[in-house]
């Protein structure tokens, strides 16, 4: 019976209908201790603004014009009140709006003012000057006191994937405050299952509430239909099942343990800046915690990172992370990693991984390759601030939703400036005026180099305890096609003499020397006319990768030289990038050795481990890359 009135249920209302009836009975009128409150959402540069209150067991929200006057606010607030009493006693008519606008004589029956300091407020004043903080909606016979911009959380989101010992990072949006200001509770689950048949209803679904208990142990009623969400109602007549959650920790960051293996996990965040707090906002995990695939390559090395890099070093690491955007597609599934399965390529999944690895490391510069902008604002820059690194993203050009990021330890380093580029743009500068020339000799590589989106990010930072220490980061990730060596070629002479320029601008402009350090996927290997140009300051006229996609967009070939004395920090490596068919290393991190030294490099996992899921990525590896992981001294 049970399972067939559910079902019932089902059919009859639309999900988004019962979910939004559940999100308004649990919409609390007022904070605890509190008289109740018109939430007023205004923004400059809106044309609108918000109010929000409830009213008879009724949340509503009106959305009003800022030089509307206070009269039709308050007439609006009128009819809806009417409204909703009316719809507790059906022998009175509904109330009806005449074409200027007015109300009936019913409308007016209802009292609605607005008082500030005990006075009236006029009615022909503007929204945006009537509704501010401390006044007073009296509605009938309540009061309520108008709170401006109250923190909020837009949206708190879990992985869909929890594993013991893997961090969980909630993707938390908050307006009027700062991730930082809120306070978080994490609950698990500790839920008896009532079987009916060869089906079993579990506690929660994922959908997001709003409201939450400061209890340490509170109940709540609630069930799973597949992927529907049920109403949670008193007076429901069917027998669900009681779920006790236990509070586990009150930190934004929870670690699954072994003891929360089978059980679901519920968060929630109170938003709050200064005094001010907010509406409290909870999410239940759709799924319970599992065990992890095992150890994690990288946790052995983890064991190199434990501590911080020592005084007079810093510890770096370049990673190309795999955008979900390239992940997440058919062609990747079926064609660039078949071996690897589908859930497995979901960014629900290698985000943990990532984060987990990320932060295991204790860098001091951070370089990534491919971060989606979805994930740097959502995960990247959130968690990482957690371990005390401050990020920077630089999306590629033409609006390629993916780009570079650069983190760094905001203890070690403070930020003076940045200077990233689009090298295709570049082309263009005197400095450069050689290279067009010369690519201008085949039309068809010059049209193809300035249809590229590639970009370099630079930004230049300042060790905080010694500030004549300058590092110059640049982080790159060149033009992919294995048939593209040329275009790479121009590229990264022209990223060469940017950070050329830039660094003497600053001696030039007496901002003292810089120290130049190159990171990025070049998707180049050690054998190419890319790193010979770097490492050696120089490349032939006639070198081979002049040619490497035939006669039409050969341009003829010309001398490259720099004045940068730049070595590998990361030599002798095999492959940083191992994938069905190809294996090379195309990550490198270039410093400049008059200034800076290798201290030390964190080994890289064997070839064994590599292999052991056939290629990468793959369940213990979230990229297709590896990370560069070194600690680099000044001279």
């Amino acid at each position: 019976m049970v399972l067939q009135h559910i079902l019932t249920l089902t059919r009859r209302r639309n999900v988004l209908k019962v979910v939004s009836d559940w999100y308004n009975s649990i919409y609390p009128s007022k904070m605890p201790g509190q008289m109740e409150r018109v939430t007023v959402r205004c923004v400059e540069g809106d044309e609108f603004l918000t109010l929000s209150f409830v009213y008879g067991n009724k949340h509503s929200n009106l959305l009003r014009s800022k030089t509307e006057i206070l009269e039709k606010s308050l007439d609006r607030i009128k009819a809806n009140v009417t409204k909703l009493a009316r719809k507790g006693n059906k022998k009175v008519k509904k109330t009806k709006l005449d074409s200027e606008g007015t109300q009936n004589r019913d409308v007016d029956e209802v009292k609605c003012t607005l008082l500030r300091n005990g006075i009236e407020v006029d009615k022909t004043e503007l929204n945006k000057n009537a509704w501010i903080e401390g006044t007073l909606l009296q509605i009938q016979d309540r009061t309520y006191e108008v709170c401006k911009n109250v923190p909020a959380v837009l949206s708190l989101k879990l992985p869909g994937r929890l594993m013991v010992g893997c961090p969980l990072y909630p993707r938390v949006s908050v307006e009027f405050t700062e991730h930082e200001n809120c306070s978080y509770v994490w609950y698990q689950s500790n839920t008896a299952q009532l079987s009916l048949g060869s089906k079993s209803l579990n506690s929660h679904s994922g959908v997001t509430s709003q409201g939450g208990s400061n209890q340490s142990n509170n109940n709540e009623v609630a069930m799973d239909v597949g992927c529907t969400a049920m109403e949670t109602e008193p007076t429901a007549k069917i027998k669900a099942i009681e779920c006790q959650w236990a509070e586990v920790c009150r930190e934004p960051i929870l670690t699954p343990s072994a003891e929360m293996l089978g059980s679901k996990l519920k968060l929630e965040c109170i938003p709050r800046n200064g005094q001010r707090q907010g509406v409290p906002k909870e999410v239940v995990s759709a799924k319970r915690v599992t065990m992890s695939p095992g150890v994690f390559p990288f946790e052995k090395r983890h064991v190199f990172t434990k501590g911080r890099a020592d005084d007079g070093c810093f510890r770096v690491v370049c990673y190309n992370i795999l955008a979900d955007m390239y992940a997440d597609s058919d062609f990747s599934r079926d064609v660039l990693y078949p071996y690897c399965p589908a859930d497995v390529l979901d960014i629900d999944y290698r985000e943990q991984i990532i984060l987990k690895e990320l932060t295991g490391y204790n860098c001091d510069i951070l370089c990534l390759q491919e971060v989606g902008k979805k994930f740097f604002e959502q995960s990247l820059q959130p968690s990482l601030l957690n371990s005390g690194l401050i990020g920077l993203l630089q999306c590629k050009d033409r609006q390629v939703p993916e780009g570079e990021a650069i983190f760094y330890h905001a203890d070690k380093f403070k930020l003076v400036e940045e200077h990233n580029i689009v090298l295709s743009e570049e082309l263009e500068k005197p400095y450069n005026s050689d290279l067009l020339e010369g690519i201008s000799r085949s039309p068809a590589m010059l049209k193809r180099f300035k249809e590229q989106a590639t970009i370099c990010q630079v930004a230049v930072v300042e060790h905080i305890a010694q500030p004549t220490q300058k590092l110059c980061v640049a982080n790159t990730h060149l033009y992919f096609h294995p048939r593209a060596a040329h275009i790479r070629l121009v590229q990264a002479a022209i990223l060469i003499r940017h950070l050329e320029e830039l660094k003497q601008s600053y001696r030039a402009e007496g901002k003292g020397d810089l120290s130049v350090m190159l990171c990025g996927d070049l998707n180049s290997n050690p054998s190419s006319a890319v790193y010979e140009y770097i490492a050696n300051k120089t490349i032939p006229h006639n070198s081979v990768d002049w040619y490497t996609s035939g006669k039409q967009e050969f341009c003829g070939g010309f001398p490259l030289q720099h004045s940068l004395e730049m070595t590998d920090a990361c030599k002798d490596i095999q492959y940083t990038n191992f994938v069905a068919g190809f294996s090379g290393k195309l990550d490198h991190v270039f410093i400049q050795s008059s200034q800076l030294g290798l201290e030390c490099m964190v080994p890289m996992p064997t070839h064994e481990e590599v292999t052991k899921h056939v290629a990468l990525p793959n369940e213990v590896f979230p990229s297709d890359h590896m990370a560069l992981v070194c600690d680099i001294r000044w001279r």
